[in-house]
């Protein structure tokens, strides 16, 4: 029986997607600069959108932005070795997806490469906007406490976000947040490849 949930952010860690995702704000955002874009996650992203005066997109799959993502995104593969580090985790824990994209598009990229059935759930901007909220509905919904959860991310905001939680993060090398912002979050861990992904995640639960 599995007694853990693994947590994962889904641009940044399963898909390196900051590329066009960055391109496509510029669309929406014609002002943005590279930096400034990183700086929307140091904290919830539609929060820090308000905070610094861009005008709010809604999340949902119609908006200007993820029109010219989501076929963006469908061009795009995996991580390399993360479907592999995916599936051997899948098989000993429940696995939900955290992010700020929209359920649906998430759900065909998914799809789209097999990895669909690895995850029990996916929620979206669309089901929350706030992390907070979807980390403890995840949790509610398999009746685990935070302490048997880790979140996997790529960014200073989704660590804050999970610390609110109570729920450890660790943080991934490839994302879109270089590692000296991720040092200073303090996250149990940072990995530098999928397979140390696993290998950590193991040690962490003692499996």
């Amino acid at each position: 029986m599995k007694k853990h949930l693994l947590l994962f952010d889904f641009d940044g860690v399963i898909v390196d997607s900051f590329e066009i995702a960055f391109a496509t704000a510029k669309i929406v955002l014609p002002e943005l600069t590279r930096e400034g874009y990183r700086g929307l996650f140091s904290g919830n992203i539609y929060s820090r959108v308000e905070e610094v005066g861009y005008p709010q997109e809604k999340p949902h799959a119609e908006d200007r932005y993820f029109k010219h993502y989501h076929p963006q995104l469908m061009q795009l593969t995996p991580v390399p070795g993360m479907p592999d580090a995916i599936r051997t985790l899948a098989d000993q824990f429940h696995c939900v997806i955290i992010s700020s994209g929209i359920t649906s598009l998430i759900q065909t990229f998914l799809e789209k490469h097999g990895l669909s059935d690895c995850f029990t759930s996916v929620l979206g901007a669309d089901i929350d906007t706030s992390k907070v909220r979807k980390i403890q509905t995840a949790l509610r919904s398999f009746h685990l406490p935070a302490s048997s959860s880790l979140f996997i991310t790529d960014t200073v905001g989704d660590i804050r976000e999970a610390t609110q939680a109570e729920v450890p993060a660790i943080a991934v090398s490839w994302g879109y947040h270089p590692l000296e912002q991720i040092f200073s979050e303090k996250p149990r861990a940072i990995v530098q490849s999928p397979q140390q992904l696993v290998e950590e995640i193991k040690r962490n639960f003692g499996e």
